[in-house]
């Protein structure tokens, strides 16, 4: 295991702003979660190539928050309350936490403080975020898997337990559902995750990745380059205007963007959490592609609650990791 500090968990945060693809938390409000935590004896890392000398018997969980993405994270004092009422129920020894997504890296480090889990270096939904709870890099490979069995924490500070589900899209449905009736973000803890599974399917270190990304922005180079997966479009452009569509469950907005290129002059990118589509004239790309937006004025990735009319932005779009091309066969939700 290693040990994260402050230093280097404000740098993964960092990085974590690009491949969130305005998705997950948004900069602030990671930063705002990570200095209220007390991590002066640092926070546990178990690397991937150490999982596999772990006891076999330990199962390891995420921890996330599911809501409309422009909501600030919830109080989570009753992780400890949660870890033992999943334990209980489950009859299963957690070894660890797993990042449900890259974007919630101060809710999975609050998680492990308050536990005294460590963390593992990858991420259920293969080094990005994604817009559902019934999306993962598992369920792109085939791998049978729900997030429940689970325990939610309500914004009311209410606990309960959910028993495991057939479907992420059972899961899926009654998370949102809450989420919805509470109508704020919720707080999740679950799914039965082994060591063979993520070696086998979710071998990526995403927090030495989103490090990485995060020490390239930090010393003004060109970040892209850090990012292990292939560059498809490069422009600049400026936010013309944002129309907001929906507030409640998910966050949507069409945002219109004025690019530096004549053809396509006029984008439109779509936001259902996460920047889902972008089209022009002569462009169109889509989710699971990565359409990210970075801000040079203030040297981060942007999320979509950062967005304001008038502001210049840099947008990259990356390939999503291999296994992600299952997605056009298994599904059409954002045609």
């Amino acid at each position: 295991m290693y040990t994260i500090f402050y230093k280097e968990a404000k740098l993964i945060i960092l990085g974590s702003s690009i491949l969130s693809c305005g998705g997950g938390l948004s900069y602030k409000d990671q930063m705002s979660c990570l200095d209220s935590l007390y991590i002066k004896r640092g926070i546990k890392v178990i690397q991937l190539n150490e999982l596999a000398s772990l006891p076999s018997d330990l199962v390891y969980v995420t921890a996330s928050e599911l809501g409309p993405a422009d909501k600030p994270p919830i109080n989570k004092a009753k992780i400890p309350e949660m870890i033992k009422l999943f334990s209980k129920r489950t009859g299963k020894k957690i070894g660890g936490i797993l990042p449900v997504e890259v974007g919630q890296e101060a809710i999975a480090f609050d998680a492990a403080l308050q536990s005294g889990l460590p963390i593992i270096n990858s991420d259920l939904a293969g080094l990005r975020a994604v817009p559902k709870a019934s999306l993962n890099g598992l369920k792109m490979q085939n791998v049978p898997f729900t997030r429940s069995p689970l325990v939610v924490l309500t914004a009311t500070g209410k606990v309960s337990y959910i028993d495991k589900n057939t479907t992420l899209e059972e899961d899926e449905k009654q998370l949102r559902q809450i989420a919805e009736d509470t109508k704020d973000v919720i707080f999740i803890v679950g799914g039965l995750i082994t060591s063979k599974m993520i070696l086998k399917y979710l071998n990526h270190s995403s927090l030495t990745i989103t490090s990485q990304i995060g020490k390239s922005i930090d010393s003004g180079e060109n970040f892209t380059k850090k990012v292990p997966l292939h560059l498809v479009y490069s422009t600049n452009g400026k936010i013309k205007k944002i129309m907001k569509i929906n507030e409640v469950g998910f966050s949507e907005k069409q945002v219109y963007i004025e690019t530096s290129f004549k053809e396509d002059n006029l984008c439109t990118l779509t936001i259902k959490n996460e920047y889902m589509k972008i089209v022009g004239n002569n462009i169109k790309f889509q989710f699971p592609q990565l359409i990210t937006l970075f801000s040079n004025e203030k040297k981060r990735g942007l999320s979509a609650s950062d967005l304001e009319e008038g502001m210049l932005v840099e947008i990259n779009i990356f390939d999503p990791l291999p296994f992600w091309s299952n997605y056009y066969s298994n599904n059409n939700l954002y045609e």
